[in-house]
């Protein structure tokens, strides 16, 4: 027997092959080009005053965007890890 999903239920199976794909995505995240750091990765657009500030912003912009998310439907960024890998703790 087949079991019944409901129109608004995600199978696990589904949700954990979205969680793995995200969690990869953000541990490479550092080092992609990113279009708007004039395709530099975040970890070269660290090397300079200005860059570090970029990312700073940027970091605390999601950050922000999590705050007056009311309803929780954001992908998850892990801010705080992603500080820590590029030295920003």
């Amino acid at each position: 027997m087949e079991d019944v999903i409901e129109d608004d239920e995600i199978p696990s199976s589904v949700t954990k092959q979205i969680d793995d794909f995200f969690e990869k995505y953000y541990e490479d995240w550092i080092n992609m080009k990113i279009p708007s750091f004039d395709n530099m990765t975040p970890l070269q657009v660290l090397k300079t005053k200005e860059g570090k500030e970029k990312i700073e912003n940027l970091l605390r912009d999601i950050e922000n965007e999590y705050a007056r998310s009311a309803i929780g439907d954001l992908p998850f960024f892990p801010v705080e890890k992603i500080r820590k890998r590029l030295g920003l703790d």
